[in-house]
């Protein structure tokens, strides 16, 4: 097992505990997967394009780890959020 793991994981509460503190986030993570997973080629180039024109936003907001952080400033970004918006039925076509 890794290090941090390694010194915790014989808690009996260990796994409530990193359910607790990083569930919401992997949850997020695999939303974000199977959204993006079932976007054709041209709706993935045009989330890319709109993100892409917000990377004021991720440069600042931007986690890897945290797509809340990541979610919260894109969406704080209100020329991010109305592009989004307007291809959202589109969006909604590629993935239904």
């Amino acid at each position: 097992m890794g290090g941090l793991a390694a010194k915790y994981a014989h808690l009996p509460d260990y796994e409530s505990r990193w359910r607790r503190a990083l569930g919401r986030e992997l949850g997020l993570h695999l939303a974000m997967h199977r959204f993006m997973s079932r976007l054709s080629p041209r709706g993935i180039d045009r989330l890319f394009r709109i993100t892409s024109e917000s990377s004021d936003s991720l440069e600042r907001y931007g986690d890897m780890d945290y797509a809340t952080k990541t979610l919260r400033g894109l969406l704080g970004n209100a020329r991010f959020t109305l592009k989004f918006l307007l291809n959202a039925p589109s969006f909604l076509l590629d993935i239904i």
